[in-house]
């Protein structure tokens, strides 16, 4: 007589679905701290590796929403100052939101 396991039910299902999502957002603000760049007079490119995070870039590019302004702070938290956050806002890469911290 062998002994069965249960399958995973939708409440374990469910569980992984959210944990990534936490663990997507989570990373996003190191992932934005360790790729950001000296703010110049030119216009920044995102790194490569960032185009998994454009969904949040594009959301971080609607500062009149709280998600914009919650996502932004997230970003610019560990960057160092005079450095700005570049995140892609579409999928192709060429279009990107920048985000500096202040000199002061």
């Amino acid at each position: 007589m062998t002994l069965g396991r249960k399958k995973p039910g939708m409440a374990f299902w469910a569980t992984v679905v959210v944990v990534v999502l936490v663990l997507y957002v989570a990373s996003f603000g190191p992932a934005c701290w360790l790729t950001s760049q000296r703010w110049g007079w030119s216009q920044l490119q995102p790194h490569r590796a960032m185009i998994v995070y454009f969904p949040l870039g594009a959301l971080a590019s609607r500062p009149d929403t709280a998600v914009g302004r919650a996502l932004r702070w997230w970003m610019t938290f560990g960057t160092r100052r005079g450095h700005a956050a570049v995140v892609p806002t579409n999928a192709t890469g060429s279009r990107s939101i920048e985000v500096d911290t202040p000199y002061d």
